[in-house]
């Protein structure tokens, strides 16, 4: 999507899971506001035959036996974020790092790359009820759905040893009124409880772009 707005697509405010995608259209404008807007957390999602937890966790992301399925980093923040994930695995077991990039099935958020798995079902339920994997990282304001959708599965947040923290960013690219009154309606106390209620952590604050 930042790509198609950089080609010219016509966008009054593009809100994204990272805050590098806004950044990166704030460059060279410095008219325009990069919003720091919520906070999200990382889940693990897996089949509860693994019996996960916050003890046993990174074990079961590095047997052998267990599939592992992530977005595509650099296409995607989760992508991203799992990527860094593996990185903090990495201080905790050495080798760890290597051996989750090179297992991770790259199912998700590379655009036609990754096309859903079954059809009229999201590309996230298409993994799973495709058995193409076992067990993803996944934002954790996602988990509720997914699993009504799929009640087979348990999650579980990340330990404090391998949490990341994503970020999600907003960037106003049209001052035009209607632009200006949703921005401000999501920064509202109407919009943190609507955010809260989506299991996304209000953290609204504005500063102008990074040259």
């Amino acid at each position: 999507m930042r790509q198609k707005i950089e080609n010219g697509a016509s966008v009054d405010v593009f809100a994204s899971a990272d805050m590098e995608q806004p950044h990166q259209l704030a460059l060279g404008h410095p008219e325009r506001l990069v919003i720091l807007f919520a906070r999200n957390s990382l889940c693990a999602l897996g089949r509860s035959t693994l019996s996960l937890d916050q003890t046993n966790l990174l074990d079961r992301l590095l047997d052998p036996a267990v599939r592992l399925a992530t977005s595509t980093p650099g296409s995607d923040p989760l992508g991203t974020y799992s990527w860094q994930v593996f990185a903090r695995a990495e201080t905790l077991k050495p080798g760890a790092r290597a051996i989750l990039e090179a297992k991770a099935k790259k199912l998700v958020g590379g655009g036609e790359k990754t096309p859903p798995l079954v059809p009229g079902k999201g590309a996230v339920q298409g993994i799973f009820l495709s058995d193409q994997a076992d067990v993803m990282l996944i934002y954790c304001s996602a988990v509720p759905a997914l699993q009504s959708d799929m009640p087979f599965l348990t999650s579980i947040k990340l330990p404090a040893s391998l949490a990341v923290e994503p970020a999600d960013g907003m960037i106003i690219l049209d001052y035009k009124p209607v632009a200006l009154r949703f921005v401000a309606f999501v920064m509202s106390e109407e919009g943190h409880a609507t955010l809260r209620s989506y299991g996304f952590e209000p953290a609204a604050s504005a500063s102008p772009a990074h040259l």
